[in-house]
């Protein structure tokens, strides 16, 4: 079976945002704003607003943070992140996206 993006990886209702904005910490970094808090395995959640920019950046954004979880989960901490971008991403290219969110979240986790 593919390492596939599935529904138990996925931060979904709204109050799983709720309760992680309440009770994580926010690590910031050049490409992306990481909301994060221990859970027993790693989940993901993205916002991509419209004042990040037009249709295609946010969804090339969201393609990359999945591609990026999906190939690094292994290496994460066990955790929920709700994952913004930050202007500078969108000239990012996935290496770069992955290295920061695997050192974002580390570094977050060693803070605690």
């Amino acid at each position: 079976m593919k390492n596939l993006f599935l529904k138990e990886f996925r931060l979904r209702s709204k109050n799983d945002f709720r309760t992680l904005k309440i009770e994580g910490r926010r690590v910031v970094g050049k490409y992306l704003c990481v909301d994060i808090r221990p859970a027993k395995s790693s989940r993901l959640g993205i916002t991509a607003s419209g004042r990040y920019g037009s249709s295609c950046e946010r969804n090339r954004f969201k393609r990359l943070i999945r591609e990026a979880f999906r190939l690094n989960r292994s290496r994460l901490p066990a955790a929920e992140l709700h994952i913004v971008p930050r202007q500078h991403a969108k000239e990012a290219k996935l290496n770069e996206i992955a290295t920061e969110l695997t050192e974002l979240t580390t570094h977050a986790q060693i803070k605690r």
